[in-house]
């Protein structure tokens, strides 16, 4: 079995690229739909990320998504990221509309969710055929020993 500490670091590896893809995803988004977004002089740009991430993370526990999953099939994680996609598509509206943000509008949220849908599908599949191709190898393989 993986120690203690490795389990930790793959968890926080998976967990790091997540936030990774989210706030460029996020950034990349409304910098495409709000001609002259400038991300660091929008405050209310600011305030719904950093919510954003923070609804992240009690939805992606939640969901499981960071659970172990060399024993899960992709469509497990694949339902995980539907259920947090959507949390984060409906807190989005919600925070948009208590902070009346008129620059980040219908067309930001539906490309932000779908684009942070179809990125986080493709960074989840490379990340399981990484590790596949690293157990190929001998490493992150799991050992046993029966008495």
């Amino acid at each position: 079995m993986l120690t203690k500490t490795q389990r930790l670091s793959v968890y926080l590896a998976r967990m790091f690229w997540d936030y990774l893809v989210f706030i460029a995803v996020f950034i990349f988004s409304a910098v495409l739909t709000v001609k002259n977004y400038n991300f660091f002089k929008n405050v209310n740009g600011q305030f719904l990320l950093l919510s954003l991430l923070v609804i992240w993370f009690f939805s992606s526990k939640i969901a499981g998504l960071y659970d172990e999953f060399r024993s899960r099939n992709f469509g497990y994680e694949l339902i995980g990221i539907i259920k947090i996609d959507f949390i984060i598509s409906i807190s989005t509206i919600i925070i948009l509309f208590l902070l009346k943000e008129q620059n980040l509008s219908r067309n930001f949220l539906f490309i932000f969710s779908l684009s942070l849908f179809l990125i986080l599908i493709i960074e989840k599949y490379l990340f399981r055929k990484i590790f596949r191709l690293l157990r190929r190898k001998g490493k992150n393989l799991s050992k046993l020993l029966i008495i």
